[in-house]
């Protein structure tokens, strides 16, 4: 059995869906994991204003950590732009349709040094 998450970008981290999904798709070690889909940006954000991109990860590897995909989408997004910076990772809530909502911003460390 495998798990879903959508996954909701910041405004602040400037993410493209499009090209967090193309790009995770092209990365094997990735890939291997779970495969990036566009979704549509809901009705209502998680953040202020609506701006968030939105994407999901289907099919997740059953019995894979969470704190494991946590640090997998981390070092994916570190790796793909210079100078990302420091982000969290936080479950919300779990969605009507099964899928887990996973929350990405900038670590209020990272904003203020």
């Amino acid at each position: 059995m495998s798990n879903n998450y959508q996954l909701a970008f910041a405004p602040d981290l400037q993410m493209d869906a499009a090209e967090f999904v193309a790009q995770w798709n092209a990365t094997p070690e990735c890939r291997q994991v779970a495969e990036a889909q566009m979704v549509a940006t809901p009705k209502t954000s998680y953040f202020e204003p609506v701006t968030s991109a939105t994407a999901a990860l289907a099919g997740v590897l059953a019995g894979l950590a969470t704190h494991a995909l946590y640090d997998l989408i981390k070092e994916f997004l570190k790796k793909r732009k210079k100078d990302f910076p420091d982000i969290e990772i936080k479950e919300i809530q779990q969605l009507p349709d099964g899928k887990r909502l996973l929350v990405i911003t900038i670590k209020e460390s990272a904003k203020n040094p």
